[in-house]
């Protein structure tokens, strides 16, 4: 129980901070590219910590958000 609620606390405080200092030192559009980025960088770690298996729908599912995140930073 101590466990879950250290992770869930640090993790929470962790995630906030770093989003609030982004916000403000980024312009929001970049800020916004950061979290888009998250989706294949969870499944990464979940392969590598977690021996999560990588399957070809997860995959093409990051290589779509990849190709999204370049098409949004890319475009002026």
């Amino acid at each position: 129980m101590g466990i879950i609620a250290w992770l869930a606390a640090v993790n929470s405080a962790l995630a906030y901070t770093l989003w609030n200092r982004t916000l403000q030192t980024l312009a929001a559009v970049e800020s916004s590219i950061i979290n888009n980025t998250m989706l294949f960088q969870i499944t990464i770690l979940a392969w590598v910590f977690l021996g999560e298996q990588l399957t070809w729908q997860k995959v093409m599912g990051m290589f779509v958000a990849a190709l999204g995140t370049l098409v949004v930073q890319v475009r002026k």
